[in-house]
């Protein structure tokens, strides 16, 4: 056994998947709860990591959605309510309230379509890792869960920072809206 374990832990991780051509390469360790002898503790953390992910792309998703529908509705409301004010349309304050409305449509669109959370596919599972021992697939799924949390992470913080775009262009067509209903 080497001296350095951690360092020897560290190179075993490191080398657990290679995806050169969509299929697993695995070495196939026969002993890793002694080398790991936490392994099921952090396995546990790992599958919690990605129901953390999901819950927190749902939660923007819908943050998202929700503003998406206020927005389409004031895109009908506001001429609706104008009309019968006998507010007249000639009005850049109307042309931009209505620009702005459809711009925080558009990025909250871009944002509900932009990416998606990597999951590992029950298919995969059933070809490529129903095999292993308990060890290596707890390991593996280690190993996938933490790179599926950077990826989710950014795909998450892309939509929540299109989600804050078109929030902050539906409250300045909110005022251009009412700079026009108020006959600036």
């Amino acid at each position: 056994m080497p001296t350095n374990a951690s360092s020897t832990q560290r190179e075993k991780v490191m080398n657990v998947l290679d995806m050169p051509q969509g299929k697993l390469q695995r070495i196939i360790e026969p002993d890793l709860e002694n080398d790991f002898p936490s392994l099921d503790l952090a396995y546990d953390i790992a599958i919690a990591a990605f129901e953390t992910s999901q819950k927190r792309m749902d939660a923007v998703d819908g943050k998202t959605q929700s503003l998406t529908t206020m927005c389409v509705a004031s895109f009908f409301a506001v001429p609706t309510i104008a009309k019968a004010l006998n507010i007249p349309f000639a009005s850049v304050w109307f042309a931009l309230a209505l620009l702005l409305i459809a711009a925080s449509v558009i990025v909250g669109v871009v944002a509900l379509k932009s990416g998606k959370i990597d999951r590992l596919d029950p298919a995969v599972l059933f070809s490529d890792w129903l095999d292993l021992p308990k060890g290596q697939f707890m390991k593996d799924a280690i190993y996938y869960s933490g790179e599926s949390l950077d990826s989710a992470n950014t795909v998450i913080e892309r939509k929540w920072s299109l989600h804050n775009l078109s929030l902050i262009l539906y409250f300045v067509a909110l005022l251009a809206s009412a700079a026009w209903l108020a006959g600036l």
